[in-house]
């Protein structure tokens, strides 16, 4: 019986601790790979959605730089297109202004597209195809812009208000069945700090979601992330982080809400312990029950300096890593317990020592399992149920290694992404470093090394750093102060950021850096590394200084031009003094001067008159203010007056004069003298027009009768008193004017000479009252025989005529002369002492001509005349051709 209790207890001892060291092992396995899961996403996470705000700051650096002018869009819109081509996982790159331009190149589904909106049409945004070159091709479709403004979005009212680098909320593109959000940062004017636009860069959340579906936790286990309100981000289940409702909208999934019943048990589990997802802000392990299960869960805040605030959750059930062995565990301990229980009194005296060396040695096999060490264990006595014990261990053994090799498999996988990121960071187009705890450089990228022109990283201590790696303040020679290194301090919790270092490198060349050190922290929060990252900056700094130097330049050009500005300001007041005088001067000449005179409105209503005009129109001033000046004006002058005042409105004349009549209030007219003038404002728009009108209607009466005087003298100098025909002095003017036309027309010119027969002996039988009754009779004939205005006969001298014939061919001018002598035989007038006929009659003689300038028009008088002669010696009362 003594033997029973020692079998017995060492039975109990063996099967406790092995349920113990089981146990820790299980805790341990869950921890490592929930922690190495955390760690893959954590660095994914960082590498993912550290491109599009490195792509924002490369682009803000073109800027700066001069690479890229903000003002000519076509440029940013194909800039934003070589930049989609580095980046083919980023669907939009924009650009929007203050105005409310904006641009997107666009790549979606495998199209890459541009979209443009345009002041003043900024509610409306177009796409457009693009070629292989980045250029439109052609024109695809127009949207209402969101908003009905760019500068209404969200991503771009949170650059402006923050004034920083910062990401969006998360939210849905259109129809696009993703979630997105946007990195965004604001540029400004370096001098004024005015605000010209912000860059923007939108990335799918997808691929969080296709990340985490690769990763393999445990055979049930899932990773979550989540916001601080509760909803999902992404997770490795095939759920998506989205319900898509009736009305084609979109709503973002709760946790609490999932259809995984493992996110959902862990959400209500982090509620139940926490209150609230947003009171988390470290690494947190819980192990909690749910109908009946445990589970492992691990949670970790993920943020970033750009307002990233997420949680990642890690959940495995226990039953993933510890069912099978409990499984086994138990069966045999009860098995071997009740074998040792029910053998114990038989052979406990024969097995006790054996059966103790034995547990014994199995007792320090399971306590070399929990420190890894997966040693089977051989046959150690040959008591069946200690072979049992023995088989169950080895089982046991066999099943923890594998989990062994599982994570070892999972460190495996963590040093190729350590791989990956070192890669990374070489690829980087920028210099970087990392620093140890004790501030010794570990890393260093190619970029780093040929930006020091090292090729092997040299050793140097904290205090040795500024002085092996030539680290010197800008602009002087002295050392960089070791406690104010950017990695060092970084070391101490700072995230620097600064341009005031300079390294001096052989052949005296001087390199000025900018330095953005960022501390690294473990699981636990603390500090184990710093990571600097820096990148050239001469050029820039050159650039900045020659601004500054323009600026100062600018600043003293102001200065002069103020000074300039405020003697012209000097001089304008005396202007404006001498201006009031002027007024003060024109209202009293106004108001007194003996021509009327008035301002009227650019719609010709009287604003002011003086009493000149007031007396002059017959009104008092008051009816005459209520008229208007067409009012007033005879109807058929208004209509050249109304055309003179729209030439002068629109700059076309300066002023003008116009004598025109007006309407006295009785009814008679008046003639005025107009002069009009137009009065413009300091922006040269149109104020009002200035009218002097001088009372001309006694001028223009007497000019009416010295006109009438004047036709009167005037036909008395063309007419011949006696037979009211066109006298000498006529026929001369209106000979050589129809002799130039025949020149410039090539035209036949007629003349016809005719002579009254006998006319002395006329005169001397009837008397001379007789015979200029006669003559006026003959006229008429004559005048009454022509049948075109353009046909003219004058008193050629006494009893001779002439008729010019424009036009007319020698045969026309036959055919007038047989009509001249009709006419005339038709006056009967009597003649006794006519040898050949009892009545007046006449001779003729007719000559013709095309008019040259090569001869003289006294050609074809003289041989008119010719003719007549010939005609008198023919026999009188007949016509002769020359």
């Amino acid at each position: 019986m003594s033997a029973i209790v020692p079998i017995f207890t060492a039975v109990s001892l063996v099967a406790y601790f092995s349920y113990k060291n089981t146990q820790q092992v299980i805790d341990k396995l869950a921890d490592q790979l929930m922690s190495e899961v955390d760690n893959r996403v954590h660095q994914y996470l960082e590498t993912y959605l550290a491109t599009p705000h490195r792509l924002n700051l490369s682009n803000a650096n073109a800027v700066a730089l001069g690479q890229l002018n903000l003002l000519e869009l076509k440029e940013v819109e194909r800039f934003l297109y070589w930049q989609s081509l580095n980046y083919p996982y980023l669907p939009d790159i924009m650009f929007a202004n203050e105005r409310g331009d904006f641009r997107i190149a666009d790549y979606i589904k495998g199209k890459r597209s541009i979209w443009a909106a345009d002041y003043p049409n900024i509610d409306k945004i177009n796409q457009y195809a693009i070629d292989s070159t980045g250029q439109r091709i052609h024109w695809q479709q127009t949207l209402p812009m969101p908003d009905g403004d760019i500068r209404k979005r969200p991503w771009y009212q949170l650059a402006k208000r923050t004034q920083a680098a910062r990401w969006s909320t998360i939210f849905t593109l259109g129809d696009d069945t993703d979630l997105t959000i946007n990195a965004s940062l604001p540029i400004y004017e370096p001098k004024t700090k005015r605000l010209r636009g912000v860059f923007g860069v939108h990335i799918y959340l997808s691929r969080i979601n296709q990340f985490l579906q690769q990763i393999q936790v445990a055979q049930s286990g899932v990773v979550f992330i989540i916001e601080p309100n509760g909803l999902l981000v992404a997770s490795s289940t095939k759920e998506l982080p989205y319900l898509k409702t009736n009305h084609n909208t979109f709503k973002r999934l709760s946790a609490i809400d999932s259809k995984y019943p493992t996110i959902q048990v862990a959400s209500r589990s982090i509620i139940s312990t926490f209150k609230s997802f947003s009171q988390i802000n470290r690494h947190e392990h819980l192990k909690f029950t749910q109908s009946g299960k445990q589970y492992f869960l691990h949670i970790s805040p993920f943020k970033d300096q750009y307002g990233l605030n997420w949680l990642v959750v890690t959940v495995i059930p226990e039953s993933d890593f510890s069912e099978q062995a409990y499984k086994i565990y138990t069966r045999h301990i009860i098995i071997l317990s009740g074998i040792v229980l029910l053998g114990a009194i038989g052979l406990a005296t024969v097995t006790a020592r054996a059966s103790t060396r034995s547990l014994l040695r199995l007792n320090t096999l399971i306590k070399n399992l929990a420190k890894n060490n997966f040693e089977l264990v051989k046959t150690i006595s040959n008591i069946t149920e200690v072979k049992e014990l023995t088989e169950s261990f080895n089982q046991m053994a066999q099943q923890l290694q594998q989990s062994y090799e599982t994570m070892r498999s999972l460190n495996q996988e963590l040093a190729d992404k350590e791989a990956y990121v070192t890669n990374l960071l070489e690829m980087l187009p920028i210099g970087v470093a990392l620093h140890d705890q004790n501030g010794t450089v570990t890393y260093l990228n190619q970029v780093a090394k040929q930006l020091l022109k090292i090729e092997s990283i040299p050793l140097a201590t904290r205090e040795e750093l500024s002085n092996v790696y030539n680290v010197y303040q800008v602009g002087t020679n002295e050392l960089y102060p070791p406690e104010n290194i950017p990695a060092l301090r970084a070391l101490e919790g700072e995230t620097v950021l600064l341009e005031n270092l300079e390294i001096h490198l052989p052949h005296a060349e001087i390199i000025i850096l900018e330095v953005n050190a960022t501390p690294v922290f473990n699981q636990q929060g603390e500090i184990i590394s710093s990571i600097v990252a820096f990148q050239d900056i001469t050029l820039r700094q050159q650039a900045e200084q020659l601004l500054s130097r323009y600026n100062r330049e600018l600043e003293a050009e102001v200065q002069q031009r103020t000074l300039a500005l405020e003697k012209e300001i000097q001089e304008r007041q005396k202007t404006e003094a001498a201006l009031r005088e002027s007024e003060t001067r024109f209202r009293e000449a106004f108001a007194t001067a003996a021509v009327g005179m008035a301002i009227v409105s650019l719609e010709g209503k009287f604003i002011q008159v003086n009493a000149s005009l007031c007396e002059m129109f017959g009104y008092e001033e008051m009816a005459l203010l209520k008229l208007s000046v067409e009012e007033v004006t005879y109807p058929e002058d208004l209509e050249l007056d109304l055309e003179l005042v729209r030439q002068i409105i629109i700059g076309k004349i300066a002023h003008y004069h116009l004598e025109k009549r007006y309407i006295h209030r009785n009814g008679h007219l008046i003639w005025g003298l107009l002069s009009v003038a137009l009065i413009r404002n300091p922006d040269q728009q149109p104020l009002y027009v200035i009218a002097q009108v001088q009372n001309i209607t006694a001028q223009k009466e007497a000019e009416a009768a010295l006109l009438e005087a004047n036709r009167e003298l005037e036909h008395l100098i063309r007419i011949d008193p006696l037979t009211q025909v066109p006298n000498r002095r006529y026929f001369d003017e209106y000979f050589q004017q129809e002799w130039q036309r025949g020149i410039r027309e090539e035209q036949p010119l007629s003349l016809i000479l005719l002579d009254v027969d006998y006319f002395k002996r006329y005169n001397d039988y009837y008397g001379h009252p007789a015979g200029d009754r006669c003559l006026a009779a003959v006229a008429q004939a004559v005048k009454q025989s022509l049948k075109r205005p353009a046909d003219q006969v004058a008193r050629y001298g006494g009893e001779e005529f002439a008729v010019i014939l424009p036009h007319t061919a020698l045969e026309g001018g036959m055919i007038m002369a047989k009509q001249i002598q009709d006419s005339l035989q038709q006056f009967s007038l009597p003649h006794k002492r006519s040898p050949i006929s009892n009545c007046v009659t006449v001779s003729l003689g007719i000559s013709c001509i095309i008019p040259s300038s090569f001869m003289s028009s006294e050609r074809l008088i003289i041989q008119a005349d010719q003719a007549l002669y010939q005609a008198k010696q023919q026999g009188r009362n007949r016509y002769a051709i020359y």
